[in-house]
């Protein structure tokens, strides 16, 4: 399962269906056939590789630039959207590490500001070997 949300490996398909969440979603109407009701891993952001590029289900590019401030012990992660598919869809992530767990929803095109505390001194041991990981849900919630 960890291979698969990481996209890794594949689950194999009765059907010849592409593993990426955009494609799936025009794909068979049962997305738990598919374990689509679990988040698809698009990456990891640390602060030695701070930037992150991907398609998500609404939007054609997304992509993440993290800032980590050690003194302040902060996170500032930039999320940019762009090419929105339908005025009414979003993109919904799950961005966290070991002490940070933060949904969001993107609904509109731009740069999107999340700023996080890190609670303590060994929460920024963990940004700095960890960084975040990011996942999309590939089915609305």
């Amino acid at each position: 399962m960890t291979k698969y949300l990481k996209n890794e490996d594949a689950f194999s398909q009765p059907e010849d269906v592409p593993a990426t969440c955009h494609s799936n979603r025009t794909g068979p109407g049962n997305p738990d056939a598919q374990f689509m009701f679990l988040p698809a891993y698009t990456g990891q952001i640390t602060p030695k590789n701070s930037f992150l590029s991907f398609e998500g289900n609404c939007f054609e590019k997304i992509t993440m630039n993290m800032t980590y401030d050690e003194g302040a012990n902060s996170v500032e992660l930039v999320v940019e959207t762009s090419g929105k598919r339908s005025d009414f869809c979003s993109d919904f992530f799950l961005i966290a590490n070991y002490d940070i767990y933060h949904v969001e929803d993107f609904m509109m095109n731009g740069a999107h500001k999340l700023s996080f505390k890190l609670p303590n001194d060994k929460a920024a041991v963990d940004m700095e070997a960890f960084g975040l990981e990011t996942y999309l849900f590939c089915e609305s919630l």
